[in-house]
């Protein structure tokens, strides 16, 4: 019987996916820039266009209020974060 000369893989093979801790990490910093990024764009384009329309008194205000918008999403963020955290604990995967 003759036997089959075994297949070569070809050179243009897809690589191997990285393993998903480095993918998870990957995806946190990717948001975390992002949401960084936003802020400081709604901050600085934001406060940039008030003042320019307005005058400091206007832009101070505004990042009064921006600030002030900013303590109750923090806070529902750190709640997600933290419930998200005391899940992991009791229940590891």
């Amino acid at each position: 019987m003759l036997e089959q000369p075994q297949a070569e893989p070809p050179d243009h093979a897809a690589p191997a996916r990285p393993p998903v801790d480095e993918l998870t990490a990957y995806r946190r910093e990717t948001e975390r820039r992002l949401i960084l990024g936003g802020v400081a764009l709604l901050f600085l384009v934001g406060g940039g266009l008030v003042l320019w329309l307005y005058d400091l008194g206007a832009l101070a205000g505004a990042w009064l209020c921006l600030g002030a918008m900013a303590l109750p999403v923090a806070a529902v963020i750190g709640a997600v974060w933290l419930f998200d955290w005391l899940g992991r604990e009791r229940h590891p995967r």
